[in-house]
């Protein structure tokens, strides 16, 4: 059974205002966005990696709190994994490693809890491609015909292509 909740994550590295990276969070359930992100991260990124990262660490207390406000509505025990969704690979196996890597060390420890969400059971990431990311559009200006296809994709239709 696969999760009812998939939430993407995206990251436009030291675009924002002083050089801050912007990330993008879309949650969807049922084929449409429920909920959404866009904001400016709150510390100066030294790399991509770290701003994909920073972004997932975002979207993983997002979907833990939307798994919560699930389980409690369906009066349930327990709900499946929220799957987060990431298009950067480094970052993902920042989150998916146990231990700090040399390249890491300098991340804040905080922001390693999406490590201890998937340990825990309760979020699994997994890759997604850059051109099916649909919260990129929610991290930088797009061509027409990939804004038009996240946007559809976020109002619960098929994303087309143009």
């Amino acid at each position: 059974t696969s999760s009812p909740i998939e939430l993407y994550t995206d990251a436009t590295y030291g675009t924002g205002s002083r050089s801050r990276s912007i990330t993008g969070l879309v949650a969807m359930m049922s084929g449409a966005a429920i909920y959404h992100e866009s904001k400016t991260q709150t510390i100066t990124a030294t790399s991509s990696t770290e701003a994909e990262y920073l972004a997932m660490f975002e979207g993983a207390k997002r979907a833990v709190f939307l798994g919560e406000v699930l389980r409690f509505f369906h009066n349930a025990p327990t709900v499946l994994p929220i799957t987060l969704r990431s298009d950067n690979q480094s970052a993902i196996r920042w989150a998916t490693q146990n231990g700090i890597a040399r390249n890491n060390l300098h991340v804040r420890i905080r922001f390693h809890a999406t490590r201890d969400f998937v340990n825990e059971g309760r979020l699994t990431i997994d890759y997604c491609s850059t051109a099916e990311m649909t919260a990129d559009a929610l991290t930088k200006g797009l061509p027409g015909t990939a804004h038009r296809r996240h946007a559809r994709t976020m109002l619960g239709g098929a994303p087309h292509t143009d």
